[in-house]
């Protein structure tokens, strides 16, 4: 891919928070992890969002405090 240049975006890419977060069917939940791994583009941003997600969970308080 040339510098610059962007990827298309995926029918799925909105799917990825919510089967992050538990939100989707077991029917939707299956179809999505069917095709993210044959997707580069939602794998990628499945690891992505996992880590920010973790990262919330684990210092949310400090990083949000009340």
């Amino acid at each position: 891919m040339r510098k610059g240049a962007k990827m298309k975006k995926c029918e799925y890419e909105e799917t990825v928070d919510l089967y992050l977060l538990n939100k989707l069917s077991e029917n939707e939940k299956w179809k999505f992890e069917d095709h993210y791994f044959n997707c580069p583009s939602c794998f990628q941003k499945t690891i992505e969002r996992h880590s920010l997600i973790e990262t919330v969970k684990k210092h949310g308080a400090y990083i949000f405090p009340h």
